[in-house]
């Protein structure tokens, strides 16, 4: 139901997947398995002691650097073809506090098919939230110059 409506709602191509997740002890993880395959996902992650380094390799100077992308965007946009406008939605976000994590990734095939196939993505950060007030303001119709229509 939730592809079906997701869809019908809007154009962002839901799929069916398969979501677990579980907590042991301090660790968090997470498992999607989709039904082509081409997006599985197996991450684990440990929730216990200091706030974690940065991973190997990641693009960012410092944590605080990191900290900077930690959270989603206030925003998210979509372009309507039908009247040649944006819609626009803004999240609501009262609290939002996350803690770096350590985590493993066992598997991930999202890189593995399409445009990004042969790429190899580098783990950036990692971050725990939990206890969120999280929320959806009703959305708007801007012209492509950005005022509202």
């Amino acid at each position: 139901m939730m592809v079906a409506g997701g869809n019908l709602l809007s154009r962002y191509h839901y799929r069916l997947a398969r979501i677990g997740s579980r907590a042991v002890g301090d660790t968090l993880e997470f498992k999607v398995l989709s039904a082509d395959g081409r997006a599985d996902l197996h991450v684990r992650a440990n929730l216990a002691g200091p706030p974690a380094p940065l991973p190997p390799g990641s693009p960012f100077a410092d944590a605080r650097a990191a900290r900077r992308f930690a959270r989603p965007l206030p925003y998210t946009f979509e372009y309507e073809p039908q009247t040649r406008s944006m819609i626009v939605v803004k999240a609501v976000r009262p609290h939002w506090e996350p803690k770096p994590v350590t985590v493993e990734v066992p598997y991930l095939t999202f890189f593995d098919h399409g445009p990004l196939a042969g790429t190899r993505p580098v783990l950036a950060n990692a971050f725990h939230v939990s206890d969120l007030d999280y929320g959806w303001e009703p959305g708007s119709r801007r012209a492509l110059d950005g005022s509202t229509r």
